[in-house]
């Protein structure tokens, strides 16, 4: 905000007047990002929850990380809740919601069992006790 001393050189009437600094160069250079339309999936997709407790050193972004890598049909991985105790020590409860479709086919019960044992696998080899 401009000072009073300053705002009578500037203006005529006595309203509040700001000064600012606005990068040029970066507004000239800037680029929008490039939105790229996805059509949605015409097969169902099969959605399930995994509750673990698991030492408190992983993060869960590696967690959800980890379980995309295992197939291209795990669309997405979200965090639906996670707490700790004092008495757990080093290990914290995490609950994640898992999505699973397949682009081309709908997925029947045992490709989607297979799947989510391999989640269950990956998950155990990382300390992960299954509840």
């Amino acid at each position: 905000m401009v000072n009073e001393s300053v705002k009578a050189y500037l203006s005529s009437n006595n309203t509040p007047a700001f000064i600012f600094e606005l990068n040029a160069d970066y507004l000239l250079q800037y680029k929008r990002p490039l939105v790229r339309f996805e059509p949605l999936s015409k097969y169902p997709s099969v959605r399930r929850d995994v509750s673990m407790l698991i030492s408190a050193e992983i993060s869960v972004d590696a967690l959800i990380t980890l379980i995309k890598e295992i197939d291209k049909r795990i669309e997405d991985v979200a965090l639906i809740d996670f707490f700790s105790k004092p008495e757990w020590k080093d290990k914290k409860a995490i609950t994640l919601h898992v999505e699973m479709c397949d682009k081309e086919k709908t997925l029947v019960g045992d490709e989607v069992e297979a799947l989510w044992q391999r989640v269950i696998a990956q998950l155990q080899q990382q300390g992960a006790v299954i509840r």
